[in-house]
Order: structure tokens, then sequence, then C-alpha cells
């Protein structure tokens, strides 16, 4: 099956899980032994798709099949070409609909041989962990929390969601707290923590609605390592302010994000260490000077309605100059061997023949579209809505030539392999090489954005680049301060290459920032999440 179809495929289990959850719930009280499952279940199961995909995709590369690599190739390229065909505008992409069809049936089918061949060859499957595994990794100072949202219809058939927390110390056996809240309690408590970010005006009521039930459970323990779902993932825990010790969060606890508690394991044994090769990108030139472009690339762009009816002009970000020079130099005085695009240089044909760096870095802007309206997609092909409803469409970053793209207006299909229209989609990311990849760092606005999906995360750029084999990303969850920004990244590679700490050195970074910048706004955008 392809990934498409093995979401769809999970996604008709949804009621079962749900009443599964529901039955958990209702009796965990008397029988509190139903939370051990509840939490083997989860432990196997989270992010299940995206690990099964990146091992499939690590398979292929120890494999080294030349019939499963040629074929693993051309349906990348048939992917890059779909993306390209639909950045048509509304005529053209219309005349094109058949070509691509046909382009998506074969990338289809092509990856449901892949699938088969290396699942007979070379795939193992999940190793078995379960939460005694988990506490081994576990210190006394240290809990592991695994959060599992669900929606529920209660006994007078109104609806609500219920938020299970559960927590696994170093000793001992796990806890869970429940939390019953109406249907709209997530947009009220994401509505009021937007509003608390843009206004800079701290609100202690989220402190009380997103994290005292859970510090009351977790007890003394400095750090913990969570796997996050539902609103959990909308937000920056770090930000929420205590009112009673006048403190945020991140000035009291340690918190690593993890795609799932199974990562623990492979955290745990990483050693100190500082990057040996880094890619930086930024200060993308967004308006080409085109008489320096080859004649077949003179005429290429699209209809701004493409894209989910956005029209812009993108402003030069003159901190990205500054933060990929400070890098670089930073990087180079401690010997670490540095590539960085720049201007012209930083545009998506160069990035894509980027092959597994140590880290890859991304400052320019980024973007997320939300769902297009459910009328509107009603009136589309399959085809159209496999696409236009797709996150991985719909996310991204700018690069060089985006405000030509965007303000010009025809595609010569003939050339359509050639062409890049400056904006790097999450669902381009997915064919890039960063198997060998351990950080990718999106200095941009809203890269952490996406739709959330139960028990998969968030579908967007960071599972994109989790995809193409990165290990951790750092992200944005707002659109951020150019100066603030730039600070932040600067200070962050200052500190990893002193200590060979990537969390600590994150997080320090942040603590730095907020001496000069005291609101969230400025130094709390960005999460750090991966193993």
């Amino acid at each position: 099956m392809t990934e498409a179809e093995k979401l769809e495929f999970m996604e008709t289990f949804e009621i079962e899980i749900k009443n599964f959850f529901t039955s958990i719930s209702n009796h965990v009280q008397k029988h509190p032994e139903l939370i051990e499952v509840l939490l083997n279940y989860r432990i196997q199961t989270k992010s299940m798709l995206l690990n099964n995909l990146s091992k499939i995709k690590k398979s292929i590369a120890q494999l080294n099949d030349p019939l499963i690599n040629e074929k693993f190739e051309k349906m990348k390229l048939n992917r890059e070409n779909i993306s390209k065909l639909m950045s048509l505008n509304t005529d053209e992409y219309t005349a094109a609909l058949s070509e691509v069809d046909a382009l998506k049936k074969e990338a289809d089918q092509i990856e449901k041989e892949i699938s088969a061949r290396v699942s007979q060859k070379n795939f193992s499957g999940y190793q078995k962990l379960t939460w005694k595994d988990i506490q081994k990794q576990l210190l006394p100072n240290e809990c592991a929390i695994e959060i599992v949202r669900t929606n529920q219809i209660y006994i007078n058939d109104s609806a609500g969601t219920n938020y299970s927390f559960i927590i696994l110390k170093s000793t001992g056996y796990p806890v869970m707290l429940m939390m019953d809240r109406p249907i709209t309690w997530e947009e009220e408590v994401l509505s009021l923590y937007r509003k608390s970010i843009n206004d800079r005006k701290d609100e202690p009521d989220l402190y009380r609605r997103l994290w005292k039930g859970i510090k009351e459970k977790a007890g003394t323990a400095t750090t913990v390592y969570l796997s996050s779902d539902g609103i959990y993932n909308q937000v920056n825990l770090n930000t929420l302010y205590n009112s009673e010790t006048k403190k945020y969060l991140i000035e009291e606890i340690n918190i690593h994000g993890l795609s799932s508690l199974r990562d623990i394991n492979e955290l745990k044994i990483k050693p100190l260490h500082i990057p040996s090769n880094v890619a930086l990108i930024g200060n993308p030139v967004f308006n080409y000077d085109l008489s320096k472009l080859p004649e077949n690339k003179k005429n290429f762009g699209n209809d701004l309605a493409v894209r989910g009816g956005f029209g812009f002009v993108l402003d030069q970000l003159p901190g990205t100059k500054t933060e990929i020079e400070t890098i670089k130099t930073q990087l180079e005085k401690g010997s670490v061997n540095t590539t960085a695009l720049t201007e012209e240089k930083a545009n998506e044909s160069n990035v894509k023949k980027i092959k597994n760096p140590d880290v890859l870095h991304f400052a320019t802007h980024g973007f997320f579209l939300e769902d297009l309206p459910e009328a509107t997609l009603a009136q589309l092909s399959k085809t159209e809505r496999s696409f236009y409803g797709n996150p991985m469409m719909r996310s991204g970053v700018f690069l060089s030539g985006a405000n030509n793209t965007y303000s010009l207006n025809t595609i010569n299909i003939d050339h359509i392999a050639d062409f890049e229209d400056g904006t790097l989609t999450a669902y381009e990311v997915m064919n890039l090489d960063l198997d060998k990849t351990e950080l990718v760092v999106l200095s941009a606005c809203e890269t952490g954005l996406g739709k959330v999906k139960n028990g998969e995360g968030v579908f967007g750029l960071q599972r994109a680049f989790k995809l193409a084999g990165a290990k951790s990303v750092i992200m944005s969850l707002w659109s951020v301060s150019d100066a603030a920004t730039m600070e932040l990244m600067i200070n962050f590679y200052k500190r990893w290459m002193n200590t060979g700490d990537l969390y600590g050195s994150f997080k320090e970074a942040q603590l730095d920032v907020k001496k000069k910048y005291p609101e969230p706004y400025y130094w709390g955008a960005f999460v750090l999440n991966g193993r």
C-alpha cells in the first residue's frame, strides 16, 4: 500500500481505538493495570506510519538493489514533476490534469512495489518495546509523559474531547491523569494562547489548563520526555507562565519533545558531539534578475490562487544574511565543513542536490496554509483533492525566485522538468536525501505548523523532514522577529560548538534571548522535536 492508503486504512480503526480508550478510561480506577496496556499500545503504535516509512527508506539504502534503487528514483522524479505541475495556473493545470493523474498512478504503483520488495527482503518491523524498557532509561530526576487525545460521545450524546496523560517515573508503575473537556475546549485554549503571545501578555490560566495537573503527577522531576498529541503539538509549553513562582516553564523544567517515547532509547545512547558538516541556506533573492537566468526559465510563473488563495510580495530578510555569515564563521573556527548557499544560490535546484549533511539550516520565509473549506474541496476532482487537500502541499519555505514565480503568468510545460518555482513544499522535502542528517533547523515563520492527526503527529514540514531521514527538527509555531531569531540561532550554534549538547544549547540560547526580549513572542516561537 501507499502511505496515503496506509493512513486511510489506519483511520478505519479510529472508532475501535476510541472505544478502546473509552473503555480503559471507564475502568482504570478499579483496574489500574489497564494503564500499562494503554501505555504499551502507544509506545508500540505512536507515529507508527512515520517510523514504518523511515525504516523502508533506510532498508532501500542498505539493500543497494539496483532495481529497487531505479524504481525509487523514478518514484521521486514523478513526485517532483507532480509538484511542479500543481504550480500551474488554473487553465494550464486543467490542461495538464491527465498528465498529473498518470504520474500519480505510476508513482503510487512503484511505491507499492518497493514496499513489498523491501518487506520481503529486509524489513523486520518494530522492536517491540514496553513501558518497562522505557523506564530502564530514566534517571531518578526524570519522567516520561505520553499524551493521548480522543474524541468522546457522552451518555447525554454531547461531544467532548478526552486527554489522558500517562506519567512514567524511574521507579514504580505508570500513573494516569484524565481530563474530559467540551468539544470547544481546544479551540478556546488555542485562541487564548495565541492571543497572549501576540499581545505580549502572560496568561496564567494557560498554565493551569495545560500543565498544572501534569506537574502535580510528575512530582519533583526536573527533566520530562514528552510525546505530544492534539493541542499539545500546537503550543510551546516552555512559554507557559506560572503565577505562583513568577517563572516560565522553561525556567523550571527541561522538556524534550519526542515523536514517540520509543525515541528515548536512542536519545540516551547519544554522546555529546558537534556536527562535522553543515549546509546553510539563507538570504534568498526573492526577486531574480531575469537577465541572469537561462532562456527556458524566464517565463515560468503561476496564478496567485493556486496555493490557497494568498497574494504577497516577499520582503528580503536582512537578518538572515548576518545569521548565515556569523554561523558559518563560528562553524569554520571549529573546523566544521560548512557549505553556505545564499542570494541567487539559495534556490530549489541547489537545495535538492544537498545530500546528508549533519545539519541542514534554512533562514528564510516559511508558510503554512490552513485547510481548504470542505465546499471548495468538494468541487475538485479526486486527483486535485489528493493534493490541495494534502497538508504537505500547504506548508514549505520560500527560496530564490519566489516573487518572480508569483508575479508572472505562465509556465512553459515543455520544460517542466527544469522548472523550480522558488517554493520548497513539504511534499518536495520528502524526496531529499537526509538519512544521515542529525538536525534540520527551520529559522523561518510557522514551520512547525501543520495538520494534527491523532497518534501520527503533525503533517507538515516537520514530518516531511523526518520522512527524508532527519532525526530532529527545530521549527517555529508563529511568525518570528527577524532580529530575535538571528540572535537565537547564532547563540545556539555558539553554545553547541562549545559543549556538544544539542538540547542544552538550544534551551540556553532561548534563555539568553529572553534576557533581551522578555516576552515569549520573541524567544518562545521555536521548538525542538526529535531524538
